[in-house]
């Protein structure tokens, strides 16, 4: 081990891992990766179920509004998304910046 030459010390940590979720960043990354795969078990599950059932119903005219309604939902949900990823809290801002 004491050769200078082995590549056996960077296995050892600079910090216990016990620190690991005091700094603030990791934390806010750590429930960031948490939140993400049932958010977006719900997106996908909300929005296959809808497309399906309006594009289904169409024939029949109902389908129409059903559509419309995914289409706004789907657009909060990703400017939602963009407010989770972003810190700063502007997503929605940037996203009517286009209408």
């Amino acid at each position: 081990m004491d050769d200078p030459t082995s590549n056996a010390n960077w296995q050892i940590p600079k910090e216990p891992m016990s620190r690991v979720g005091t700094k603030k960043r990791t934390s806010l990354l750590i429930l960031y990766l948490l939140l993400s795969f049932p958010l977006g078990m719900f997106y996908f599950m909300f929005l296959v179920t809808t497309i399906t059932v309006g594009i289904t119903t169409l024939v029949i005219w109902i389908g129409v509004p059903i559509l419309l309604l995914t289409i706004v939902t789907w657009w909060y949900l990703a400017a939602f998304e963009r407010m989770l990823a972003m810190p700063g809290g502007s997503a929605f801002a940037k996203t009517w910046a286009i209408v």
